[in-house]
């Protein structure tokens, strides 16, 4: 029998290995790019401030039914919020100077039998916004309202 190696001088390449990359190599390279992608995380979250999703510089209302008792900047960290209530205030605001941000948010009170519900409500209370969100299924989606005012004695 004939040797037939050296008739297809391409058949049988010689391999060289290849260098493997060590696991500090790997660290190397992705440092770097985690830093880069930290620093975009950071300042996006910084530059948001109330409005962002959750966190940042806003009192996140995390339990439902809510009452907002204090002055401030409120935000919600859901995007949807499935509460129907039998009867009631998902979320009451108890206090002057508020902002709510939705952030996005939809509550949905869609009744199940004859429910009677506020979304959101205020009774008596001054400079309040609502901003950034849905409301549905409720008998009042906001209700932002005063006492009557007098106008003379009662007598």
């Amino acid at each position: 029998m004939k040797n037939v190696a050296g008739l297809f001088p391409n058949s049988f390449p010689e391999t060289t290995p290849t260098p493997s990359i060590t696991v500090r190599q790997t660290l190397r390279r992705a440092l770097p790019l985690a830093l880069v992608l930290a620093s975009l995380w950071v300042s996006t979250a910084t530059a948001a401030g109330p409005t962002s999703w959750g966190g940042g510089s806003c009192i996140e209302v995390t339990a439902f039914p809510a009452n907002l008792t204090g002055p401030g900047v409120y935000c919600l960290s859901f995007k949807y919020i499935d509460f129907p209530l039998a009867s009631g205030v998902l979320i009451t605001i108890s206090a002057d100077n508020v902002v709510l941000d939705l952030n996005g948010a939809t509550l949905d009170g869609t009744p199940k039998g004859n429910a009677f519900s506020w979304g959101i409500r205020a009774y008596g209370h001054s400079n309040i916004t609502v901003r950034n969100g849905t409301i549905k299924g409720f008998n009042y989606g906001i209700s932002l309202t005063a006492p009557l005012a007098r106008t003379g004695p009662r007598g």
